[in-house]
């Protein structure tokens, strides 16, 4: 499976605080960030869910979506051989209700959404809840996706957190984003549709229920307002607060960006030391990953595009080049990318989650309900065959089919010489159990036999030690089921040594 965490280095935004910390640091941005008025209808807003109580609803659902879960972890718990259950019926009826339970639940909270940006229209008025919508959308997506990833990289160089971050974030998001990141973040603010998993509706039925939305679909909001709500609200102290809440991020953050410059240090050093390890990196696929790999984790997605071009054309399948360059292509609005995370899908089944959810949030950020339901088919799909794999490789029996063991001829002799250092075994028989799901995953049954002097009877337990000895020793491509020709496994030996070339070694007496 690709290296999909190196791709999603996970920076701090406010360093490692609690809630209430977490809300004081988030809310000096967003007040910088919005007018007076959009600022009023933000508040009209959770006013009105904290009137209609809508909290209740919302904590009375998480309530019973844990419920849920926790009943789900049970069912999915293995089942005790011949024991009495009536789990099958219970997993049939919540496969019916949980389905029609949350497209219910989701539909209540949408409306409640409703009724709070009704009610904030109402009394603040439409163009200023509308506004405050959008201009939100916008904010959030430059906090998250350019300004604090921005300052953050700033610690490569700077050994201490910067002394302005807030005054940077506020300078940042009045000059607003750039007109591409403008133009493509606006037309995906629009094409998103609601879904049934969906709690919020989406931002074009939001404007479109308080009459603004072709008003805001042609309005000029990108940046910050021209007047802040910070600057009404504090006035001349907004100077001394903003030096609090920059002081008090600072301290919090050091030791956190002390441990990031320190490693930035640490992969600037090997950068450096790739020139001189590699003659020739432009011919060596795994020279270029390794390179890639530190430019990842830099957060240097310009410069590692080409060099993950370069892979593909020395291995078109590398399963890490085809997903970090498929999420940097679909992340930059780039429809290219899905060529390579759909191939990665192809060849490397283990990539489906992360892959299904990188393509699903392409699809709903440019409009496409269909391919989404599709992704969300597939990975459902895939959800189903791993459950069938694992149970498909919890067990082998004489009932199933055996096909050659398809070991290099290194792995072959690896193994050999690991039987050979029990002085107990005389022969060794190995094959793989045929599977119907994820063929790649492979299972091996090998059968061991021990030298048995006539003139003792048989040894259960010395049997059942020497193949627990014999499982902790022997290291194969996939998993490895050891069992001897006696006792209950007499059936599954007969058939495995049944199968073509499946004698490994034998011992010359």
């Amino acid at each position: 499976m690709p290296d999909c965490n190196a791709s999603v280095v996970q920076v701090p935004r406010l360093g490692v605080f609690g809630w209430s910390r977490n809300y004081l640091l988030l809310g000096l941005p967003l007040l910088d960030g919005l007018s007076p008025a959009e600022l009023r209808a933000v508040l009209a807003h959770e006013f009105a869910h904290l009137s209609r109580e809508h909290g209740r609803f919302s904590h009375w659902l998480y309530r019973l979506r844990r419920s849920w879960e926790d009943a789900f972890k049970q069912l999915s718990l293995p089942q005790v051989q011949g024991q009495v259950s009536f789990r099958p019926l219970a997993v049939k009826f919540v496969d019916w209700f949980w389905p029609k339970f949350n497209a219910h639940a989701f539909v209540l909270s949408r409306a409640n959404e409703y009724e709070a940006d009704a009610l904030a229209a109402k009394f603040t008025g439409p163009q200023n809840i509308a506004s405050a919508l959008v201009r939100l959308r916008f904010l959030a997506r430059q906090l998250e996706e350019k300004l604090w990833p921005e300052i953050w990289k700033s610690a490569h160089a700077q050994p201490t957190p910067p002394d302005d971050v807030f005054d940077q974030l506020r300078r940042g998001m009045v000059a607003g984003p750039t007109a591409e990141d403008r133009g493509r973040w606006l037309a995906e603010a629009f094409r998103v549709h609601t879904t049934n998993a969906d709690t919020h509706p989406c931002l074009t039925e939001r404007l479109r229920s308080v009459g603004e939305l072709q008003r805001q679909k042609t309005a000029a909001i990108s940046g910050a307002a021209e007047v802040s709500a910070a600057a009404e609200i504090f006035g001349p102290v907004l100077k001394k607060i903003r030096l609090g809440v920059q002081e008090f991020w600072r301290k919090e953050a050091e030791t956190t960006w002390r441990s990031h410059h320190a490693r930035a240090g640490a992969l600037n050093q090997r950068l450096n030391s790739f020139t001189q390890a590699v003659p020739d990196p432009s011919t060596n696929a795994d020279a270029l990953w390794d390179k890639a790999l530190v430019l990842i984790n830099l957060r240097d997605e310009n410069s590692v595009t080409p060099l993950l071009r370069q892979i593909l054309t020395l291995r078109p399948d590398h399963p890490e080049a085809n997903f970090h360059l498929g999420r940097i292509l679909v992340g930059s609005g780039n429809p290219d990318g899905e060529t390579h995370l759909n191939h990665l899908m192809e060849f490397d089944e283990a990539a489906v989650p992360s892959v299904c959810a990188l393509l699903r949030e392409h699809y709903r950020l440019n409009g496409r309900p269909d391919r989404m339901r599709e992704i969300e088919a597939r990975l459902d799909c895939h959800e189903k065959n791993q459950a069938a794999s694992q149970r498909e490789r919890s067990e082998a029996g004489p009932a199933d089919t055996f096909i050659s063991h398809a070991l290099t001829s290194t792995e072959l002799e690896s193994l050999r010489n690991t039987l050979a250092t029990e002085p107990e075994l005389i022969q060794a028989t190995l094959v793989q159990k045929q599977m119907k799901y994820f063929p790649k995953q492979k299972f091996f049954v090998l059968c061991v036999r021990r030298r048995k002097p006539w003139y003792r009877l048989p040894n259960h337990d010395r049997d059942c030690e020497l193949i627990n000895h014999i499982s902790m020793a022997v290291k194969l491509p996939g998993r490895v089921l050891v069992i001897t020709p006696s006792g209950s496994f007499h059936a599954l030996a007969a058939k495995v040594c049944s199968v073509s070339n499946a004698e490994i070694w034998r011992r010359n007496v």
